[in-house]
């Protein structure tokens, strides 16, 4: 039998429980494995930006590369991660995003344009745990991050700059 002093202190922290502000947890709490995290790119954190339409002019001696670095997320922090690059709808390179221990990691992204024409590309990253025997998709539906770069290159100086209305025009 409880001691009327238990019994009053019993009932004065569940009465402080009840009153204070905060939340009772009334079942054990579910956390997200590594494999049910998609990851994410950061496209507003991106270098350059997302938003932006970079020229890309030919430097003596000519030598076209567009670069960009971008931070990824996933909850994926022991396991690899995939990524892969498109430009102009076709697959460019696969290349491994290796654990860091973090939620954060950063992909660079560097593609030579030696053999690119002049006007409006697109350069498209996919960042998966793992993809099917499919280009773009993933073993497991929605495991997929995404990011896009709208670009111009600038061979010939005599030509007009690329703009991005002349990505809508297929230039």
């Amino acid at each position: 039998m409880l001691s009327p002093v238990t019994s009053t202190v019993g009932l004065g922290l569940l009465w402080a429980a009840l009153c204070l502000p905060g939340c009772v947890v009334l079942s054990d709490p579910e956390f997200k494995t590594e494999d049910e995290c998609p990851p994410t790119l950061q496209m507003t954190e991106a270098s350059p930006g997302y938003l932006s339409f970079p020229i890309i002019a030919a430097a003596p001696p000519k030598v076209f590369e567009f670069r960009a670095t971008v931070p990824v997320r996933s909850c994926a922090l022991t396991r690899a991660l995939e990524a892969r690059v498109f430009l102009d709808g076709s697959l460019l390179r696969s290349s491994e995003l290796p654990p860091n221990g973090t939620s954060g990691r950063d992909l660079t992204v560097f593609v030579a344009l030696d053999s690119v024409r002049q006007g409006c590309h697109v350069l498209e990253v996919l960042v998966s745990g793992r993809f099917s025997s499919d280009q773009r998709q993933p073993v497991k539906a929605g495991d997929v991050g995404s990011g896009v770069w709208w670009f111009g290159v600038q061979e010939d100086a005599t030509k007009p700059l690329p703009t991005i209305a002349d990505c809508d025009k297929g230039l």
